[in-house]
């Protein structure tokens, strides 16, 4: 997505960096643990964790790509110099009205 800057992804890769390290640190920490004490960490701990990387991943992914600037449309229309240029001299159109159905 071009149109997301490099600093926006710096700073999702950054966060999303230091959420699993501060993760890796505490699933280290409650392995140290022995079952009968308190917890390293706690599910609210790790929601609100996600909340900061799931807030920024938002910004970002939802920024729009910007629309692109209108062409100018070049003029396909033919002009009547145009037209005539394709007709013989002293030529004009010939309509057949024996090949016409009229009702």
């Amino acid at each position: 997505m071009p149109w997301i800057t490099e600093q926006e992804q710096t700073d999702l890769l950054e966060r999303i960096d230091e959420t699993r390290e501060w993760l890796d640190g505490k699933i280290e920490e409650q392995a140290a643990l022995a079952p009968d004490e308190d917890p390293a960490f706690t599910v609210e701990d790790i929601a609100s964790r996600m909340k900061k990387v799931d807030t920024l991943a938002k910004k970002v992914f939802s920024k729009k790509k910007p629309k692109e600037p209108k062409k100018v449309k070049v003029e396909e229309e033919k002009t009547e110099d145009e037209e005539t240029e394709g007709k013989k001299d002293g030529q004009e159109d010939v309509i057949n009205l024996d090949d016409e159905e009229f009702d």
